[in-house]
């Protein structure tokens, strides 16, 4: 082995992402590492299949497939931070069909783990590629298939008094005969609780609404936040461009225009059979909050009814 490779190896501790326990075959927390599906600075995530043994606290290897996300013990502590949020928030939402379960926790070697029930689908975004070729009836289509689904599996994570606060594409699941899955919860909040230290969330800000621009000191998640996310995700899956531009960093009061309403208007073929589609994404799209769906449910009503429902 060559000094440089061997200084490399010798400044990544055990249990880094690009460690040891980060490539298919290995055995993190008694899962054994099917697929990396995505590695960022110290924490990364994996399929992968239980039943190996493992002695940690708290861990279950009980021979399913599930997703393991690993962090570093060494992390960032806003990364840690916003791990233990995920893990509490998971547990609080036991039992909801549309959120994963925690299959089990715990620290192995030089890095905590948290695996997490595995959910078959298609991301939203996967959704929109795998139709981007049929036309617009192929895109009307697969917009009536998850719009409704979608919106209304959120408004059950409302009830449970959880607000996301990370809606994307990406982390919307569905699958063929209509479940969802919504996955991803470290910036997520419990609704009337108070914060327990200072946790530095993160957003996808493609979807994010004027609001979060206005706050100084940090992102607060909500019901209207949600709604307006989860209206932007649906614009683009119908209109197949994003409906604004994607800030880069620092957003502040002063980048409020770049979050502001559509700007690519949503096609003449579709209003035709829709005419109420514009004017009920306006109102979850409104750039205050107040002027929204007083509700999730409301909304998913008022696009059931645009859409020729009831």
């Amino acid at each position: 082995m060559s000094p440089t490779v061997s200084a490399r190896a010798a400044a990544t501790p055990p249990g880094h992402v690009e460690g040891s326990g980060s490539r298919p075959g290995d055995v993190v927390g008694g899962y054994r590492v099917d697929a990396v599906l995505k590695v960022r600075g110290c924490a990364a995530v994996y399929r992968a299949t239980g039943g190996v043994e493992f002695a940690g606290e708290g861990t279950s290897a009980a021979g399913g497939v599930v997703a393991v996300k690993t962090l570093c013990l060494a992390a960032p502590q806003s990364a840690r931070r916003r791990a233990d949020n995920e893990s509490s928030v998971l547990r609080s939402l036991a039992g909801l069909s549309c959120v994963p379960s925690v299959v089990s926790s715990g620290v192995d070697g030089a890095q905590r783990f948290l695996a997490i029930e595995w959910r078959p689908g298609r991301s939203l975004r996967s959704v929109s590629r795998a139709c981007a070729d049929g036309g617009w009836d192929a895109v009307d289509a697969a917009f009536r298939s998850v719009a409704l689904p979608v919106v209304r599996s959120v408004g059950r994570l409302h009830e449970r008094g959880v607000a996301h606060g990370d809606l994307s594409r990406v982390n919307l699941v569905v699958t063929d005969a209509g479940d969802v899955s919504i996955l991803d919860f470290e910036s997520s909040v419990r609704l009337g609780e108070p914060a327990t230290g200072r946790l530095r969330r993160k957003t996808t800000w493609a979807y994010a609404p004027p609001e979060f621009a206005r706050e100084r000191d940090g992102i607060a998640p909500s019901i209207e936040a949600d709604q307006y996310a989860l209206a932007a995700i649906l614009y683009r899956q119908l209109t197949r461009r994003r409906h604004r531009p994607r800030p880069t960093e620092g957003v502040v009061a002063d980048d409020l225009a770049v979050l502001d309403v559509p700007s690519r208007p949503i096609p003449a073929r579709i209003l035709r059979r829709y005419p109420l589609l514009d004017a009920v994404f306006a109102r979850a799209l409104a750039r205050r909050s107040v002027d929204r769906f007083p509700s999730m449910d409301a909304f998913a009503d008022a696009l059931a009814h645009a859409l020729g429902g009831e």
